[in-house]
């Protein structure tokens, strides 16, 4: 996905939500990133991280094994591919998995957003909740 591509996935998503905030890592070269989020109008807020990843995933499991953080199951129908899977491939698989920015963008999501904010807003139940 080139930078460009990125940028206007990102737009699609934002455009869907009220009052959007977008956190971006703001490290190295992810700067690009929030400057052209927000060259395009996007409210992008640029977030220094300093922690290592052990540490990250450390302090993850607390908010989703208490519940605080929950994952919700939007298939219509059973036989699609579980969302998420790629996420927990990543936190099963770490250190050795070849891939980790998912877990990096769930650390910014979890350190950054509101108490009882929604992603992506909607409704759920337990059943929906895994």
């Amino acid at each position: 996905m080139t930078l460009q591509e990125g940028v206007s996935f990102i737009q699609q998503i934002v455009n869907q939500v009220e009052s959007p905030q977008v956190v971006v890592e703001s490290n190295q070269s992810q700067r690009w990133l929030q400057q052209e989020l927000a060259d395009k109008g996007v409210n992008a807020i640029p977030v220094q991280t300093t922690r290592n990843k052990e540490e990250k995933l450390i302090d993850m499991s607390i908010p989703i094994s208490n519940g605080t953080v929950k994952f919700i199951d939007w298939r219509e129908d059973e036989n699609e591919e579980l969302p998420y899977q790629d996420l927990r491939d990543q936190m099963l698989g770490f250190p050795e998995s070849a891939h980790d920015d998912l877990m990096d963008s769930l650390s910014l999501i979890v350190n950054h957003a509101p108490t009882g904010t929604s992603i992506f807003g909607g409704e759920y139940n337990d059943r929906d909740l895994w």
